[in-house]
């Protein structure tokens, strides 16, 4: 039988290996991962050796059942315990989880769209319209509020701690400022909607999406600073006030920093998670893209999971804003059937633990 191949070597393009398939007669090229095509003719700056869509599917489910979870049970807490739902923080953590689930499911099902290609088949216009709405504009408007609502918390917070007042006389400027954002994210959006996700070839829309992205991204972290700020200057100002442990005002500082750390927790996971992804996604070309041809598992790999860390704060609700609290976790204990259980189980895991201690100390 002929090989075909050696007859014809200089079928395929761009370094393409020629390879016969003798049961049916015929070749067929082998490319790169930069080329793809019949005869390896087109260049591709994507790459398509790994299943992205497929990958990206998985994340969303597991992040979509941890989020609903973790959210649930914070929802359970903030809405039984009246010491949380009466104040001003725990308005905004109320609808923070509720959009941290909507944010999941955007996701989830915008992810299953792009991964079956019989959903929208033959109907491009449709998908893409899909896409824009479900897994753009809501996935993304709900990212924002929830980084918004984060930020009054935590300028809530430094506010309560600064003027020395409780933060149960009313609720009153929680529901204002949760209004004013929810209408804001409805007036950003509609613009992106308008063109269909496609604003970005709208030349005199240029200085609108600028003013949005440095809104949503500079005004939070401007609240962040102010609140750290308030929150330290508090702090010196109970120093002053009831002086220094041991006569060292480094130590005393760091005491009260550290028995206050829930208060700086989220916008520490907020600025690691973002700002890692933001780092490597900078620095790709933004032709080839964040997931380029030729790249190695090793890289997609790490790619893959420093992208998937930008929707981490919103999944581990619980951890970054109950855990570190101990009068959130009082009132988790208290208030909550998975904290009552919680409690009944450590308690008696703790007694079966002294029980056996105690034998095998009488024993000895």
């Amino acid at each position: 039988m002929l090989d075909l191949c050696h007859l014809n070597s200089s079928q395929c393009f761009n370094n393409g290996t020629c390879t016969m398939d003798y049961l049916l007669n015929t070749t067929h090229c082998l490319c790169d991962p930069c080329h793809e095509g019949n005869f390896c003719e087109t260049f591709t700056s994507r790459q398509h050796q790994y299943a992205t869509p497929y990958h990206n599917l998985i994340i969303y489910i597991t992040a979509l059942c941890i989020s609903t979870l973790n959210n649930s049970i914070c929802l359970e807490l903030f809405i039984r315990s009246k010491a949380i739902r009466r104040t001003n923080c725990g308005i905004y953590l109320i609808i923070y989880s509720i959009l941290s689930i909507l944010a999941s499911i955007f996701l989830v099902a915008d992810g299953y769209v792009t991964y079956d290609k019989i959903i929208f088949e033959g109907d491009p216009y449709s998908r893409n319209t899909f896409h824009c709405v479900v897994g753009v504009v809501s996935y993304n408007t709900a990212n924002f509020l929830c980084i918004w609502f984060s930020a009054s918390v935590q300028l809530e917070r430094g506010i309560v701690l600064f003027s020395k007042k409780t933060s149960t006389i009313t609720r009153k400027r929680s529901i204002i400022v949760s209004i004013i954002m929810l209408a804001m994210s409805i007036g950003c959006a509609i613009p992106i909607v308008f063109y269909d996700c496609a604003w970005n070839d709208v030349s005199h829309l240029k200085v609108l999406r600028v003013f949005f992205n440095a809104f949503h991204i500079a005004v939070p972290v401007l609240i962040y600073i102010v609140a750290t700020v308030l929150s330290l200057i508090a702090f010196a100002r109970r120093i002053r006030a009831y002086g220094m442990e041991n006569r060292c005002y480094i130590v005393t500082f760091a005491k009260l920093v550290y028995s206050h750390l829930f208060i700086f927790i989220p916008p520490l996971a907020y600025a690691i998670c973002y700002t890692l992804y933001n780092l490597v996604a900078s620095r790709s070309d933004p032709i080839t893209g964040y997931y380029h041809c030729g790249i190695s598992l090793a890289e997609y790999i790490i790619k893959i999971i420093l992208r998937s860390l930008t929707g981490v704060p919103f999944v581990v609700t619980w951890l970054i804003f109950v855990y570190p609290s101990r009068v959130y976790m009082t009132e988790f204990y208290l208030n909550t059937w998975c904290g009552q259980w919680s409690a009944w189980i450590v308690a008696h895991l703790r007694q079966c633990f002294r029980r056996n201690k105690a034998l095998e100390h009488l024993s000895q």
